[in-house]
């Protein structure tokens, strides 16, 4: 069935509260948003891309309250239209289509590559090296956040020791690590990751062209 809206808003307000880590901080880093636990009868998975681009609505990296409250009222509106069972699927369509029309141009592209690196950025302290300096690193915890938030082992068949081993060779070839320096071994460069998703956004506007979302129904989709 459906939910009152209050209800939802009390349900997210205390999971907020659960998986903030950090009571000084006024938002959710990626690492808590992806520890949200919706009641079981409504079927909100946060770990889809699709989603936090569309919950973080400033695209600041951050997921604050706000944040939360408003993807809560547009479920909630959502909830109206569809049976219960395909609540989940629908409501990522609609974060998906409203996410294509944001970075099916360059200027979108370029956007969502930056939003990336914040995600990255905001959820954890950033390392830095002697050998390397003024290049951000980050651990690779976040990677595999990274890894499974783009669905790269479905989409492309890896393993996520693989892919962090690619993004370090890309690390070494840029010239921006050596892999031989132990202190690296579990780190990447944080301008790696975001050419990784240069090219994962790169494929997802050519596949949407390819089921016909073309630019010329950018603005006719609500």
């Amino acid at each position: 069935g459906s939910f009152s809206l209050d209800y939802l808003k009390q349900i997210c307000s205390s999971e907020y509260e659960r998986v903030l880590t950090d009571k000084e901080r006024d938002y959710l880093k990626l690492s808590e948003v992806l520890q949200l636990k919706p009641p079981e009868d409504i079927t909100i998975n946060f770990n889809h891309i699709g989603t936090l681009y569309f919950l973080d609505e400033d695209k600041d990296g951050r997921f604050t309250l706000e944040d939360l409250m408003n993807y809560v009222g547009f479920c909630h509106e959502k909830q109206k239209y569809y049976k219960p069972h395909e609540i989940q699927s629908m409501l990522q369509g609609a974060c998906t289509l409203m996410m294509w029309q944001n970075v099916c141009t360059e200027e979108g592209e370029d956007d969502f590559v930056a939003w990336i690196g914040r995600l990255l950025y905001e959820n954890e302290n950033i390392a830095y090296f002697e050998s390397r300096p003024g290049v951000p690193f980050i651990r690779r915890y976040t990677i595999l956040l990274l890894f499974e938030l783009l669905n790269v082992k479905s989409t492309h068949g890896v393993e996520f020791q693989k892919f962090f081993d690619l993004l370090q060779h890309a690390g070494e070839e840029e010239g921006l690590m050596s892999i031989e320096q132990e202190d690296m071994d579990d780190y990447v460069p944080i301008t790696i990751c975001q050419k990784f998703a240069r090219y994962f956004i790169k494929g997802f506007v050519k596949l949407m062209n390819q089921l016909g979302f073309g630019p010329n129904l950018r603005h006719s989709i609500v």
